[in-house]
């Protein structure tokens, strides 16, 4: 998922500061917000199914093992947001030359390397992911939504809970 406008951001410190970050918060909108209950909902509905397999496992009106076999995928939601170069003005999101419409490209293509880079998908998650009733390993089990936000050079990961 990518955003053009970052909805957390530090306090503008000059007047073209904050018009920028009037229009962040204008337009940013609730896109984390959604992403988040959306992973919460995976989560959710991940635990649930892994409750009912156990339970079921052990009744003697057990479904089919079908369902079982397919265990629930791990869901890795890779999170950038656009970040606005120092030489940006803050009607730059109106500004559509050649020239910046090339330096936001390299912009988006270097952060895109990044992301890829760390490859967060590859990490185990990290401790405190959702876990249903006697699970010992959530992560073994599957099915956990991960948010990875992608800041500079830096990846952030998080398990969304209820």
């Amino acid at each position: 998922m990518i955003d053009l406008f970052d909805a957390r951001a530090p306090l503008p410190t000059a007047m073209d500061e904050a018009t920028w970050r009037m229009k962040s918060i204008q337009y940013a909108g609730r896109t984390s917000h959604h992403v988040e209950q959306f992973a919460k909902v995976w989560n959710l509905r991940s635990a649930v199914t892994r409750v009912v397999r156990r339970a079921s496992a052990s009744s003697p009106m057990a479904f089919s093992e079908e369902a079982e076999a397919r265990p629930t995928p791990r869901l890795d939601i890779i999170h950038l947001t656009y970040q606005r170069g120092e030489q940006q003005l803050s009607s730059s999101d109106a500004e559509f030359s050649r020239a910046s419409i090339a330096e936001r490209r390299a912009d988006g293509y270097r952060d895109m390397q990044r992301a890829l880079a760390t490859c967060p998908w590859t990490q185990p998650p990290p401790e405190g992911g959702p876990q249903a009733f006697g699970d010992d390993d959530a992560a073994a089990a599957g099915g956990t939504a991960l948010i990875h936000r992608v800041e500079g050079d830096e990846v952030h990961t998080q398990v969304p809970l209820s």
